[in-house]
């Protein structure tokens, strides 16, 4: 046997055998355990390792090297490779092998990847990631990093090619252990030599695609490689052992040959590369490097070892190498926009590290600041692009000075010179941003004496729109203070004159600079506050006087040059400003006395805002301004036009209707010239011939509100039929989402509908019903003299029906046509007239946008018989549409016999009918509806629409539910109406009789009886119920209900029928007749059996409330019910809602309880009864379930109370891992139990444990105070501060007075860390338990005013962080809530105000509070608005003595704030005893 063995190994080596069957042959020697060769696992690898490396001598051809590869990766990949051998030897892979392996994978760069590569390096990774193998890779650096190198070239060259795959996941276990060997390198100067000139190119190349394309498939392994290629390089040259030659480096300041000491270092290096100008790659090696340079200072700023300076210097470094010197210019080293994002990142790092401090540089000479205000020279010189313009913002963000030393070379190269229109964006953040940073600073005045300079220094200043900028510029105007309003007025007055005296010398140049600057000034009136009642009266007559200047020494110059010289330019800016400067007056001519000045004594209409221009001034003006054809001038003509309807609605002028008469603005733009898909921003300068007449319905739709009753009834059907003709041709695909600032007609037209006021507009509703019945109902086809008269009725197009106004004979006798219409079609079983869909959808959105339950009693009913027409109809057409549909499906018709549409649009079409109707006979009251229109054939309607859209469609079903309700309540609010009901309700529970109730035909009856039930008991519960009616309440329910009650079967108690018994037995309970009704009873039992039967097996299918309802009407009259409502049924009761509760869990298993009561013996069977399962429901639970849980409790008797009582306390603790579930279902119920009626035994328990509850809801918020979690709060603070805000509303009833402290105490155990939607309705919380608390424990809210004023303090420091102008614009949404908050404070210190002797004398510390953290953020306007009365009516308290200890005792920067606020408290709101 030795001999064959022998022979095996000796064929392994003879070359003379084929080479496939001698691996064949080592295959199955690897494999067997038969084969007994010494050393057998080692030799069989160093055969495979003979032939590679003599790969030539033993001449293989690429076949059999791909061949021998494949046998060395198959025995590479079995276990026994990776473990020793049966005698203790471990295999290992001998140098000359991995020699070959490099040399392998080395000879493949730059030419095509094949098989036998992708083999090597799936062996390489086999080796690497084995224990035993890797040794021979791993225990030599340098032949780790080639290998590294040359995975790095390999996975660039085949980077989204054929075999990358295998080459990037190589590439990432090469990493891995090239990490782990470099950190064991004791040398590590040789390693930073050997990255330098072999890895750190091609890996930045690798780590520079990978970031710009998505090459592996796992999102994780794309970061990983980012985040280790970097780190692998930052720890290379950040390596501790190097810092020291680091800081040589960066302390020397000339290259002479000290700083040859660190030449090794990454920056040389990175230099190096940079200024390289060979290869192809070059331009990609270039970003490379810019982008890699920000994460490398990155890591340098983590370094403890490096303070403020060292990181400065750092940064000059890097920003020398990205080719930014200490020059005047630019080095060319990058391409421009490369460097500048490099740079861009630097400058954002500055700024986030903290590494310029202003103070500390002041001191050391100023050194940072001088070099950012070179940089800024030097960016200066550069061309414009989107990455110069974020360079500029971050310089702005670290210190503004920088930009101030140079601020009219940039507003001259960022805005004034640059015409590129891509850049706009750009432009309009920088100047917006340093506009709000010097409003910030307060120097306004400043910044426009800069802008005034600028606009001087250029020819032609570049005037485009900018939104953003000129938004901001309104934000930092509207919070100007009164004083500086009118010098900064007098500042762009004294401007504008000073241009116009050059007028006549440079017209064009003039014309451009003074454009500029009109539009600033624009701007500034159109947002200055002059009606504020912070506003003095000296203002006011100040703003007079500049008013006048404006016009005499402006406007009238503009003008008269305008007009002299037929300057369209001028006239622009004459008439923007005039109308502005119109609109002021009109504000103080409105509100204030001193406006009174500006009434022209002139019967000129034109002139009674404007009267420092004759009229024939104004006749000129009008007419070059129509002989210029220029779309913007004819804008703001207009807009003058509408500013005079204005004046003359203000002045009440008695020749209001002549002027509205006369007025060319109202006039509709004719259909015939508009494109009604045009779309305008409101930006003035945007009007063109396109969208002029778009313009002008702009300016009409806010005028027309104001003018409604002034306008004739033609003029109103005009628009109403603009109005619906826009709505009605306008194309679905062309409604969708839109721009806030965007205007097309559309959305216009629907916008005004939306806030026309509802008094003054009724006749222009009224035109847009009759407009819309129009384009449904005229049929073009040729119909019989009866359906036109129908139609012309119901449009009331046959006489001049005035539906708006009270009702008259003929609205009567038309509305008597209309039913008669409607009774005929809903009698009908086929389709007497087709309506087109997509105009009963625009109908649809019509009537949801006016205010149809404000309509006249004629206009009501009109529309109401209107939608049940549409509705029959929708019904009806998607009935026909089903039926097509089978039938089309089952073969019975052909494709071409059968138009197919869309059924799913015709079902929300009818669904957007049924609410319409539903809100329309909701608001009926008294409204003749059914007086009219039979009640017996609208409820055979109603049973047949109900049937048809019942299992066929979730929301139809809800849908017409409601209007089943509406439809009672409408039918049963008309007392006449109600008298007469009866014979139908017997027919209608006579028509039952025949099927059993739980057929699907007999849903719709019973849910209008139970609808009905309902209806007639609330108005037997009325308090001025008359006798008769009352009778026939009581008539109608007894018959409603012995017919249900005798021929209810287990098989029929179907969850309407359940409803149905619901509302009998609560009014039977009332009435007090359940005593005598047997069968009733028996009814209650059967159907109590089912409901517990179906909440024990979860087959409430989302109909729990029903069930539930039931339930809980028991309990509710569990007097009458004692004999039903015994031990063991509450007891089964108890447990289907624990079952039930159980199964509602979402992602939370119910856990045991925490532990079982012990009761006493006669508790003992309801054990389940009490306490821990009931806390185990979880948020999903409704409302109706706690209730009920409550009245099972407060059912039970004195010593079960008291144990689940004990119980729920109890489960509001603080365990080891708090059950949110639980604790907030525990709260719900005590809640629940405290608004019910108890008895004296009970009501004692209850004050009993309370302290203890409340001492368990306070340790419970101070254990989960470290938790910023949604959840937590959600489902336990909030319900928490509302728990304990009900509570204190009970007053000394439920707590004394030591105990409602407890409520107070628990505020200061809120985490007040959160999120804007966490904060605000936990602060909320706060603000309601402190105001209980105020107004329920009055006597003891003086006893404990230190409380009250620490609770309160906590509350003005959440203000004033989450009201921080910076950070809530970050957070515009939330903007109104702050503001609710803000108003929530006000509401208390009005409280505190009503104590004058308590609070007075702590008053004044929450007034230092409030000035503390007002100096250190700046408060959005509108929230310091609703801030600021807290603080007055604080000091309204506070007497003189203690104003006095504040001047003197406050810090500079707090006592500046103080003053301040003080002195706006003594001018515009102290009480000084003047009315």
């Amino acid at each position: 046997m030795a001999a064959v063995y022998t022979k095996i190994y000796k064929r392994l080596k003879h070359s003379g055998f084929p080479l496939s069957d001698r691996l064949k042959l080592l295959k199955y020697a690897w494999k067997s355990d038969n084969v007994n060769i010494p050393n057998k696992e080692q030799d069989l690898i160093d055969v495979l390792g003979s032939l590679l490396v003599n790969k030539k001598q033993n001449q293989l051809t690429d076949e059999e090297t791909e061949q021998v590869w494949n046998c060395l990766y198959d025995i590479l990949s079995t276990r026994k490779a990776h473990q020793p051998s049966k005698y203790g030897q471990t295999l290992i892979i001998k140098p000359v092998l991995s020699k070959v392996l490099l040399d392998s994978l080395q000879s493949y760069v730059g030419k095509m990847v094949d098989k036998i590569c992708c083999t090597v390096l799936r062996c390489c990774q086999t080796i690497l990631t084995s224990p035993t193998l890797s040794y021979v890779l791993t225990s030599k650096y340098d032949s780790l990093a080639t290998l590294l190198s040359v995975l790095c070239n390999l996975t660039l060259q085949q980077w989204g090619k054929n075999g990358g795959d295998v080459i990037q996941q190589s590439l990432q276990v090469v990493l891995k252990a090239y990490s782990a060997v470099q950190r064991r390198v004791l040398n590590q100067n040789m390693v930073r030599q050997t990255v330098t000139e072999k890895i750190l190119v091609p890996l930045l190349s690798v780590w520079y695609l990978n970031s710009q394309q998505d090459t592996f498939n796992s999102k994780d392994e794309k970061i990983f490689l980012h985040t280790f290629i970097i780190d692998l390089i930052n720890s290379t040259y950040l390596h501790q052992n190097h810092l020291g030659s680091m800081k040589k480096y960066l302390d020397s300041e000339t290259d002479d040959q000290s700083k040859t000491v660190a030449k090794q270092i990454i920056l040389i290096t990175l230099s190096d590369i940079t200024h390289k100008q060979n290869g192809s790659n070059h331009h990609q090696l270039q970003e490379t490097i810019s982008q890699f340079i920000p994460e490398f200072y990155t890591a340098f700023l983590h370094l403890d070892s490096f303070d403020s300076d060292y990181q400065f210097k750092m940064f000059i470094v890097l920003c020398e190498i990205l080719g930014f010197h200490d020059k005047i210019e630019y080095s060319a080293t990058l391409p421009q926009n490369i460097a500048l994002k490099g740079l861009n990142s630097l400058l954002q790092l500055i700024q986030e590290a903290d590494v310029y401090n202003v103070a500390v540089d002041n001191e050391k000479g100023k050194v940072q600041l001088k070099f950012y205000t070179n940089l800024l020279r030097v960016l200066l010189t550069m061309k414009r692009c989107s990455e110069w313009y974020s360079c500029l913002m971050s310089l702005l963000s670290i210190n503004h000075e920088i930009i101030q030393e140079n601020m009219l070379d940039v507003l001259n190269n960022a805005w004034l010179n640059e015409t590129n229109p891509s850049l706009q964006s750009n432009i309009d953040g920088l100047m917006a941003a340093i506009v709000t940073l010097y409003g910030k600073l307060h120097q306004e005045q400043k910044w426009l004496n800069y802008i005034f300079t600028a606009v001087d220094s250029c020819n032609k200043p570049n005037i485009i729109t900018l939104t953003q900028f000129y938004n901001s510029f309104a934000d930092v105007v509207g919070r100007i203070h009164q004083t500086l309003i009118t010098q900064i007025w007098s500042l762009f007055s004294e401007k504008i004159k000073t241009l116009l005296e050059s007028i006549d010398d440079e017209t064009e140049e003039v014309c451009y600079r003074l454009n500029c600057i009109v539009r600033l000034f624009q701007h500034f009136l159109g947002n200055i506050s002059v009606i504020e009642y912070s506003v003095s009266n000296a203002t006011h007559r100040k703003i007079v006087e500049l008013i006048h200047d404006v016009e005499t020494n402006i406007l009238k110059v503009i003008f008269k040059s305008a007009i002299k010289k037929n300057n369209e330019d001028l006239l622009k800016c004459g008439l923007l400003l005039c109308i502005t400067v119109g609109d002021i007056k009109l504000l103080l001519l409105r509100y204030t006395k001193i406006g009174e000045i500006f009434v022209c004594p002139s019967d000129d209409l034109t002139n009674i805002l404007h009267s420092y221009l004759k009229q024939k001034n104004w006749q000129k003006i009008t007419a070059l301004v129509n002989s210029s054809n220029c779309e913007i001038l004819q804008h703001l003509m207009d807009l003058l036009s509408v500013q005079k309807i204005r004046s003359c609605l203000v002045l009440n002028k008695d020749n209001i209707y002549q002027v509205v008469n006369e007025a060319d603005i109202l006039k509709l733009p004719s259909i015939v010239n508009i494109d009604i898909y045009n779309t305008w921003d409101g930006q003035i300068e945007l009007v063109d011939k396109e969208n002029g007449e778009l313009c002008r319905w702009v300016l009409l739709t806010e005028i027309y509100p104001l003018i409604i009753t002034f306008l004739p009834d033609k003029q109103l059907e005009e628009l109403a039929d603009f109005i619906i003709y826009i709505i009605v041709n306008t194309k679905q695909k062309h409604i969708c989402e839109k721009n806030k600032e965007t205007h097309s007609f559309y959305y216009d037209c629907m916008k005004f509908l939306y806030s026309s006021p509802i008094e003054d507009t009724r006749k222009l509703h009224s035109c847009l019903i009759s407009s819309l019945l129009k384009h449904i109902f005229i049929d073009t086809t040729v119909e019989s003299p009866k359906k036109k008269k129908a139609t012309a009725a119901l449009i009331g197009s046959e006489q001049k029906i005035e539906w708006h106004k009270t009702m008259e004979r003929e609205t009567l006798s038309c509305l008597t046509c209309i039913v008669t219409t409607v009774l005929k079609r809903l009698n009908s079983d086929t389709i007497d007239q087709h309506l087109p869909i997509d105009i009963l959808y625009k109908t649809s959105q019509v009537l949801k946008a006016l205010p149809i339950s404000s309509f006249k009693e004629a206009e009501k009913l009109r529309t109401i018989y209107m939608c049940i027409l549409i509705t029959n109809f929708l019904e009806k057409k998607l009935t026909s549409c089903k039926n097509n549909k089978k039938q089309l499906k089952a073969g019975i018709k052909r494709k071409s016999d059968v138009k197919i549409e869309d059924i799913e649009s015709i079902e929300h079409l009818l669904s957007d009918y049924l609410y319409i109707l539903s809100i329309m006979l909701e608001s009926c009251n008294r409204v003749a509806v059914f007086q009219l229109l039979s009640p017996t054939t609208y409820f055979m309607w109603l049973i047949q629409l109900y049937t048809h859209c019942f299992k066929r469609n979730t929301e139809l079903t809800y849908k017409i539910q409601c209007l089943v309700e509406m439809s009672c309540y409408a039918v049963l609010v008309n007392v006449d109406v109600l008298l007469t009901m009866g014979e139908y309700i017997k027919q209608l529970v006579t028509s039952m009789e025949d099927l059993p109730l739980s057929d699907d035909s007999q849903e719709a009856k019973i849910y209008i009886l139970a609808s009905l039930v309902k209806e007639l008991t609330s108005h037997y519960e009325s308090e001025f119920v008359r006798d008769d009616v009352s009778l026939k309440c009581k008539e109608y329910i007894k018959t409603i209900g012995d017919t249900v009650i005798l021929n209810l079967i287990p098989e029929d108690i179907t969850v309407h029928t359940i409803n149905l018994i619901t509302r009998i037995i609560h009014f039977n309970c009332l009435t007090e007749q359940i005593k005598h009704n047997t069968q009733l009873i028996h009814n209650i039992k059967l159907i109590l059996q089912t409901v517990l039967q179906r909440l024990q097996n979860n087959q409430t299918k989302g109909d729990l409330d029903i069930y539930l309802k039931y339930l809980s009407t028991l309990y509710i009259h569990s007097t009458y019910l004692s004999t039903i409502l015994d031990q063991q049924t509450t007891l089964q009761v108890w447990q289907a809602i624990l079952s039930h509760s159980k199964t509602q869990s979402v992602g939370n298993q119910p856990t045991p309880a925490s532990r079982d009561i012990e009761c006493t013996p006669a508790s003992r069977d309801i054990e389940c009864t009490p306490a821990s399962r009931d806390i185990e429901c979880t948020p999903a639970i409704s409302k109706s379930l706690h209730s009920l849980m409550a009245l099972v409790i407060r059912s039970c008797d004195e010593d079960d109370f008291k144990t689940i009582i004990n119980q729920i306390v109890q489960d509001i603790r603080v365990p080891g891992c708090p059950d949110e579930n639980k604790i907030q279902s525990a709260l719900l119920i005590w809640k629940e139990i405290l608004t019910l009626s108890l008895t004296p035994e009970q009501g004692l328990v209850i004050s009993d444990v309370t302290p203890t509850l409340l001492i368990n809801c306070g340790n419970l918020l101070q254990d989960v105070k470290h938790l910023n979690s949604s959840e937590s709060i959600m489902n336990i603070v909030l319900p928490i501060l509302s728990t304990q805000t009900s509570m204190l509303s009970y007053g000394n009833m439920l707590m004394k007075p030591y105990v409602a402290v407890l409520c107070l105490n628990s505020c200061h155990l809120v985490n007040l860390d959160l999120s804007y939607e966490l904060i605000i309705p936990v602060f909320k919380g706060l603000a309601d338990i402190v105001y209980s608390f105020f107004v329920n424990h009055g006597l003891t809210a003086v006893a404990v005013i230190p409380t009250i004023i620490s609770v309160t303090k906590l509350l003005y420091k959440v203000i004033a962080r989450y009201g921080d102008q910076d950070r809530l614009t970050t957070y515009t949404p939330y903007k109104d809530d702050i503001c609710v908050c803000a108003n929530l404070i006000t509401r208390l210190c009005n409280l505190y105000s009503k104590e004058k002797v308590g609070f007075g004398k702590v008053a004044m510390y929450i007034v230092v509070d409030y000035c503390t953290e007002v100096q250190k953020v700046t408060l959005l306007p509108v929230v310091k608005k609703a801030l600021v009365p807290s603080i007055y009516h604080l000091l309204d308290i506070c007497d003189d003595h203690r104003i006095k200890q504040l001047q003197a005792i406050l810090p500079q920067g707090v006592k500046d704030v103080f003053l301040m606020l003080y002195n706006d408290y003594i001018k515009y709101h102290k009480y000084t005893g003047k009315s």
